[in-house]
């Protein structure tokens, strides 16, 4: 794979529309958003600490200080899971960029060692042995660090509380990154299905056993009258 071919194999996800989402969060915290928003880039929304006085405002909420049904909370709880997830996918773009990178750095080599002095993709595909890192055990660490940096965005896409954020977090938010996330995942071969989503799976598959014992039962049944009859 060439060094310009990552980010079409592992698309980085887009922060625009979820970016504009997060700026229109106001309440409480809308300095931090605000401070968040006007980051440049991706290892700037990694390396974002919260002030300190969010986690005692949270500890405050959780120890039935302030309530947690209450719109304030879930403009504030909304706010704190926005960036967190927004953290996350920049971690894993800059895994892909790290990748990237990487493959640059192969090609200049290579690129010097060829005798026109110039890089040829035909000697890179011959000797390089990251030649498709999504369909090979992951056991490259710039490979690994992508995978579970999508894990991590999936874990938190599917840990957030429907209950304590603002009505179509999910609809108008969490879709805006979820299946570029999710893309990644599958290319790994992880299950992106949620408890529910696996506990429906597993009724349905319930379902579908009973009604075969069923109808195996009543095709004994019937053998056995003719049997009986003849």
């Amino acid at each position: 794979m060439q060094s310009d071919a990552v980010v079409i194999h592992f698309p980085p996800v887009k922060f625009e529309k979820g970016l504009e989402y997060l700026k229109g969060i106001t309440g409480s915290m809308a300095l931090v958003v605000s401070d968040f928003s006007s980051l440049k880039d991706e290892q700037q929304m990694v390396d974002f600490k919260y002030p300190s006085w969010v986690s005692e405002t949270m500890r405050e909420y959780r120890n039935g200080r302030y309530s947690m049904n209450s719109d304030g909370f879930k403009e504030f709880n909304t706010a704190i899971t926005a960036i967190n997830l927004l953290k996350s996918c920049a971690k894993l773009n800059l895994a892909i960029y790290a990748l990237r990178d990487k493959y640059k750095a192969e090609e200049i080599e290579l690129a010097k060692n060829s005798p026109s002095g110039r890089y040829d993709s035909s000697n890179y595909f011959t000797h390089s042995s990251y030649a498709n890192p999504a369909f090979q055990s992951p056991s490259d660490e710039n490979v690994l660090k992508i995978k579970n940096a999508a894990i991590e965005a999936r874990d938190k896409i599917q840990a957030y509380s429907k209950k304590h954020t603002l009505p179509n977090f999910e609809q108008e938010f969490i879709s805006t990154f979820k299946y570029t996330v999710y893309r990644i995942c599958d290319m790994f071969f992880v299950n992106t299905k949620t408890l529910t989503e696996k506990a429906a799976d597993t009724g349905g598959n319930c379902l579908g056993t009973i009604f075969a014992i069923f109808l195996f039962g009543l095709l004994l049944s019937l053998v056995g009258k003719c049997v009986a009859s003849q």
